[in-house]
């Protein structure tokens, strides 16, 4: 397999952006719907133009991926739990 040298700086930041949406839903590795998302986040690329004539925007792709996730759930259970324990929810691997 080719090293990260072999992509272009426009998919290196696209790896990037996925990074980063994966750690924002709180997931250990990137998948495919994190690479979807950092794709049409991608202003001026092909792959956004695309999706974008498409007829998808970056917020309903992310709601559509965070439904099928769960991410929401998710959350609201965090949230519920800050109501009955008056504190927030210690960040995940840590403890209190």
């Amino acid at each position: 397999m080719a090293g990260i040298d072999n992509f272009t700086p426009k998919a290196r930041q696209v790896l990037s952006l996925a990074q980063k949406e994966a750690e924002r839903l709180r997931k250990p590795q990137i998948s495919t719907e994190h690479l979807l998302i950092a794709l049409i986040e991608m202003d001026g690329s092909v792959a956004s133009r695309v999706l974008r004539e498409l007829g998808l925007e970056s917020e309903n792709v992310k709601e559509i991926v965070e439904k099928e996730i769960g991410l929401k759930r998710l959350l609201r259970r965090k949230s519920a739990l800050v109501t009955i324990q008056g504190r927030a929810p210690s960040p995940p691997g840590c403890s209190r």
